[in-house]
This record gives structure tokens, C-alpha cells and sequence, in this order.
């Protein structure tokens, strides 16, 4: 994302309530965030420097992004809960890397695919 001074972010912190922040000065890996606590971020990850810490959040492009990401990330999780488990006896092969086409993994998928397949 190419940023600019002047531009209005989301704010998502690890704990708490987001809010609109404002660019106010651009470096070459931070940008500095106007009137806030959080200081800068990380132009290329979009997280707050932590200082040596954990970073205490991230910035979005907007609100609506933000909450994108969060269902993003439920429904990834919830899935992940799914795939703890055996497959079902209704699923093949072919489902599977039906689903990994689907989710572009698939060059992942045909490498251990290629590593347990009794021809290879």
C-alpha cells in the first residue's frame, strides 16, 4: 500500500477499541501517526512498533477492512477446527485438492501430495 501524509487509517489494537488515526510524517520503514500513543508503524506490515515488545496492534486501510480481516480470520480458524479431526469416509483425494485449488495452495498440496503417493 502506498501511504501519504495526511491519510486516515484504522487503528486495531490487541486490546480495546480501534480508532481513525492520521499519517503525520512518512520515513523510509516507519510512518509516524499524529496525536496518538501509538507512535509509528511499520509501512510493510502495518504493525505499531512495540519497542521491543509485542507490537500493541496493527493499522488497516479502513474500518471496513479491519472487520474484513477479523471474519477473515474466524472463519479461517473455524476450519481449522474441522481439519483437526479425520476426514469424513465421503471424502477423496480429489475433494481435497479440490479445496486446496480453492484456497491457492495447491503447489503445496501437489508437493506432499508427490511425497506420499506410492508411485513417487
Amino acid at each position: 500500500m502506498n501511504y501519504y501524509v495526511g491519510q486516515t487509517l484504522w487503528y486495531a489494537p490487541e486490546h480495546g477499541k480501534g480508532s481513525e488515526v492520521q499519517i503525520a510524517k512518512l520515513g523510509r520503514k516507519w510512518a509516524f501517526l499524529k496525536e496518538t500513543w501509538a507512535g509509528r508503524f511499520d509501512m510493510e506490515t502495518g504493525y505499531i512498533d512495540g519497542k521491543g515488545f509485542t507490537s500493541p496492534g496493527r493499522v488497516f486501510e479502513d474500518q471496513l477492512v479491519y472487520e474484513e480481516y477479523c471474519r477473515t480470520q474466524l472463519a479461517w480458524t473455524a476450519l481449522g477446527r474441522v481439519f483437526r479431526h479425520d476426514p469424513s469416509v465421503d471424502i477423496r483425494v480429489r475433494d481435497v485438492s479440490g479445496a486446496a485449488r480453492l484456497l491457492g495452495i495447491q503447489e503445496e498440496w501437489a508437493h506432499e501430495l508427490a511425497r506420499i503417493s506410492p508411485s513417487g
